[in-house]
């Protein structure tokens, strides 16, 4: 929607001009800045973020291309329309001009038609400008405030010193990817709109921020304690009252991270805090609310209680001591996957760098072409693959498997294929082990289904 009233910030040092302008542009409806140096204009930019610039070309000490540089130069919160007024005399200039920012040009003697028709011009482009803003302020499934705004109110409080204490809290819904297989996708959005509804609890002070995919936030104004407290009411009242979305209770948990702000950080640095802590929180069991300052105690329980959680893949991976060259032929990748019985082998470069990998079934499409035999694995490799360095933990490897369907990541060290972990490899090995793991069984079991992991292998295996 269009403003009623834009403001346009008038500089020139020749009182006359400024006198003149002013006067018809308040008569043509628009609210007027006059003042009489370059300076002075960056610092009504500061404090009024006017919509308008209108700027002598050849102002002294600073000239106007300079002083469009210096405002584009500035964390304006809207954009600016900067109009030059004096025509240059060169292309380089108008070169020079357009780089510094500038974004139309006013000749001389002014025309006032002109110089309505291209501020109209201007309102046109802000008020796009403006439109494209709002989009990436919200967020349109569920109407709150997106990402860039969450970050933007985190700036402000930050800004505001005397200000008591105030906490940055980041909520992510467990395994949300369920919900949307069991229900569906249009299911998934009414179930995240429920979400947004339910931690909305507080309009005023605790409205909450989607900041991406199932992630909500909520800035508060709260010491650290009371902070981790209210978070950790919002995550039993989750846990304890199923959502009611389009007649089915949807039963949902959530992990939380709390980060207090602190004064020098950035918007986007603070979020990253709490998001880190939230990490911290899902990694180590989930349906949990974690602070900052427990995260080192966490940390310390899980490397000292779960093997499997401080593993990380060159422990579980399966060594991969064959791989194919990129030049190979496709003869030779069959032949040698048959003598292997293996169904998948990585491809390298010259370099023995991993490009990707080569299965079975890609081949025998291929071989059934008639120029079969001089193909070569360059044109058949899959490059849209998983891989993970040799360092990556295995939890890391589990969640990749929960949330996509892919059965095999490949393993590298330093970029070089070493080995890959299989769906069913890591299934086998997800459940921690204790001294009652390697206990033979009475009778003893021979299958393997009962090391199967319902989360990986789904209810029917």
């Amino acid at each position: 929607m269009q403003k009623e009233k834009f403001s346009v910030l008038l500089v020139d040092d020749d009182p006359a001009v400024l006198w003149s302008l002013s006067n018809f542009l308040k008569l043509a409806g628009y609210d007027v800045l006059p003042v009489g140096a370059a300076e002075q204009a960056l610092t009504v930019c500061d404090f009024a973020s006017p919509d308008f610039v209108i700027a002598g070309w050849s102002m002294t000490p600073m000239s106007g291309v300079e002083l469009c540089r210096r405002i584009r130069g500035r964390a304006l919160p809207d954009y600016v329309y900067i109009l030059l007024r004096g025509a240059p005399s060169n292309s380089n200039q108008v070169i020079d001009a357009l780089q510094a920012g500038a974004d139309d040009f006013l000749a001389q003697p002014l025309v006032h038609g002109e110089l309505l028709s291209r501020l109209r011009a201007g309102v046109r482009m802000l008020e796009y400008e403006r439109r494209l803003a709002s989009l990436a302020r919200g967020d349109a499934l569920t109407g709150l405030g997106a990402r860039q705004a969450f970050r933007e109110q985190i700036e402000k409080r930050l800004a505001q010193r005397r200000r008591g204490p105030a906490c940055c809290v980041v909520f992510d819904a467990d395994f949300f990817e369920r919900v949307n297989h069991l229900y569906g996708r249009p299911m998934g959005d009414a179930a995240l709109q429920a979400l947004a509804d339910r931690l909305a609890v507080d309009q005023d002070s605790r409205q909450p921020y989607r900041v991406g995919g199932n992630r909500f936030a909520v800035l508060i104004d709260q010491p650290e304690e009371q902070a981790l407290e209210w978070a950790e009411h919002c995550r039993l009242m989750l846990e304890t009252q199923p959502l009611s979305v389009a007649g089915e209770a949807i039963a949902l948990t959530v992990s939380a991270g709390v980060a207090p702000l602190t004064f020098g950080l950035s918007g986007e640095a603070a979020l990253a805090l709490a998001e880190q802590t939230l990490h911290v929180a899902k990694e180590s069991g989930r349906n949990r609310v974690l602070s900052t300052s427990g995260v080192a105690g966490v940390m310390a329980d899980r490397i000292g209680s779960d093997p499997l959680r401080s593993a990380v893949a060159r422990d579980v991976m399966t060594s991969s001591v064959i791989a194919l060259g990129q030049d190979e032929s496709l003869a030779v990748a069959a032949e040698l996957l048959s003598h292997c019985q293996l169904s998948t082998l990585p491809v390298v470069d010259a370099d023995g760098k991993l490009l990707g990998t080569v299965s079975t079934a890609a081949i025998d499409a291929r071989m059934s072409s008639l120029a079969a035999s001089t193909r070569t694995l360059a044109e058949t490799v899959d490059a849209h693959l998983t891989a993970y360095d040799e360092e990556t933990t295995v939890q890391t490897l589990y969640e990749f498997f929960q949330r996509t369907d892919a059965d095999r990541a490949e393993i590298t060290h330093a970029g070089r294929p070493t080995g890959y972990v299989t769906r069913g490899s890591l299934a086998a090995l997800s459940e921690h082990l204790t001294p009652a793991t390697c206990v033979p069984t009475s009778p003893p079991a021979y299958g393997s289904a009962y090391l199967r992991v319902p989360e990986l292998v789904g209810e029917e295996g």
